[in-house]
């Protein structure tokens, strides 16, 4: 059997890091004031009542700059935002400026999945992409 060098061990460890983030697994809080949904084939997500929520659609994509559009978006409270990987993978997390009350959400998109989430208490979110540090923008919810 052959012998692991410590050198060999140690060098591996940022590599396991790295791909850590590129799990499938999903890691949102799930809650009352932001509510999830995920399709990987339905580019339509449906709030809890079953409204569709495409025209507040967020295009996350990868190119030589990065990109969101749009960088910016206002929906009224308890309306859905729709995240679509257009090009690359995202890790997509609501950073600490949010407002009183409004609870943290993140989850991961591989290229082509969609995901929808519903935020009721209103103010303003900023998002990032973890993998893409100019992919973010701003969610203003009235």
């Amino acid at each position: 059997m052959r012998k692991l060098k410590r050198r060999t061990v140690l060098g591996s460890v940022p590599l396991m890091v790295g791909l850590a983030g590129c799990s499938n697994e999903n890691s949102a809080e799930e809650d009352d004031t932001a509510t999830e949904r995920n399709s990987s084939t339905d580019t339509r997500p449906t709030t809890a009542d079953s409204t569709p929520v495409s025209e507040n659609t967020i295009r996350m994509g990868v190119d030589d700059e990065n990109h969101v559009a749009p960088d910016s978006i206002t929906i009224q409270s308890g309306a859905g935002v729709h995240f679509q990987a257009v090009s690359g993978n995202h890790e997509i997390y609501c950073t600490h400026d949010r407002p009183d009350g409004g609870k943290a959400w993140s989850f991961s998109l591989e290229e082509g999945e969609s995901r929808g989430i519903v935020i009721e208490v209103t103010g303003r979110y900023e998002y990032h992409c973890a993998f893409h540090d100019r992919n973010g923008g701003t969610i203003i919810v009235e």
